[in-house]
């Protein structure tokens, strides 16, 4: 009884909030290229695609791929980027294609002509610039796992004032066992067989 009841209670416990910090500042963003230090895609590089503030977590396009079940499809699987922590890669030097360390620090804006915080390469003045803004809408090329705009426009059902949402039987059903509105087991096999009988001679 006491084994029943634990188990009970760890059914009905609350999950645990994530009390993981976020990273107030990042040294990585969207389309930087970035090379994984560990794991089994260690030493693959790639562009980061989708940056997860919450977890703390980015995916890189073409790394760390996993098998996943596809959503339309019964039995076909593809492979996706799995999450990555960002302490597991280290950002991709522009011109010596090494991994480096990156640190903050006031750099004076040529263009400006005033001092701001930019990304440096750590122990050194030199700057290594954030990616433009891609549009990657204008870009976008459908894949397997995007559905199609003329399914999602199709439609599949139309609602008519003639035809009950629900059939009759499935009504019976869900009403109370043994309430007065239940029609009699017996009732519906005559009537079942009524219909079987008009339509035949029909």
């Amino acid at each position: 009884m006491n084994t029943l009841r634990s188990a009970a209670f760890k059914m009905l416990r609350k999950p645990k909030p994530n009390t993981q910090k976020t990273i107030p500042r990042w040294k990585i963003s969207k389309d930087d290229e970035v090379m994984i230090l560990d794991g089994k895609s260690s030493g693959g590089i790639g562009r980061v695609r989708e940056i997860n503030r919450e977890k703390n977590q980015i995916r890189v396009a073409g790394q760390n791929l996993v098998w996943r079940s596809h959503p339309t499809a019964i039995g076909k699987r593809v492979q996706d980027e799995a999450p990555l922590h960002v302490s597991r890669v280290a950002l991709i030097h522009p011109k010596t294609r090494q991994p480096v360390k990156v640190a903050f620090r006031k750099v004076l804006d040529e263009e400006t002509g005033k001092e701001r915080s930019m990304r440096v390469v750590q122990g050194t003045n030199e700057v290594i610039p954030r990616p433009p803004r891609v549009n990657h809408n204008a870009t976008f090329e459908e894949t397997i796992l995007d559905t199609k705009a003329s399914v999602v426009s199709e439609v599949t059902y139309k609602p008519s004032l003639d035809v009950p949402p629900l059939p009759s039987g499935v009504v019976d059903e869900l009403r109370n066992k043994y309430g007065k509105q239940r029609v009699p087991k017996e009732r519906r096999r005559r009537a079942a067989i009524a219909n079987i009988v008009i339509g035949e001679d029909a």
